[in-house]
């Protein structure tokens, strides 16, 4: 239970730093959607998967292993894809800052 605790907080934090990074960089309003859109799914799939390997004893390290185990993964692996794209918006959008114009 360690695991879904600490990892729920964690997200929770990381959620709230990446809002307000969000608000502070310059992006267009389809790029702000996205940024949102992926802090969402980057916070809620850590959570669900951190809850999910806690209720069923998995840790979700490789795909297999029963149907839970592949769910955590899965749920894992959305998360940090959307995590790289979430990075990426923010760089551009912090980068957009520093040029002028």
């Amino acid at each position: 239970w360690r695991r879904a605790h600490l990892g729920g907080v964690l997200n929770a934090l990381a959620m709230i730093a990446f809002t307000m990074a969000g608000a502070n960089i310059r992006l267009g309003i389809t790029a702000q959607k996205l940024y949102a859109l992926f802090t969402h799914i980057t916070g809620w799939g850590n959570t669900l998967a951190f809850l999910i390997g806690a209720l069923y004893e998995t840790r979700g390290l490789a795909f297999g292993a029963g149907a839970a185990n592949s769910l955590v993964y899965l749920l894992f692996l959305i998360a940090a894809v959307t995590a790289f794209g979430q990075a990426w918006l923010l760089w551009r959008g912090a980068r957009a800052i520093t040029r002028p114009g």
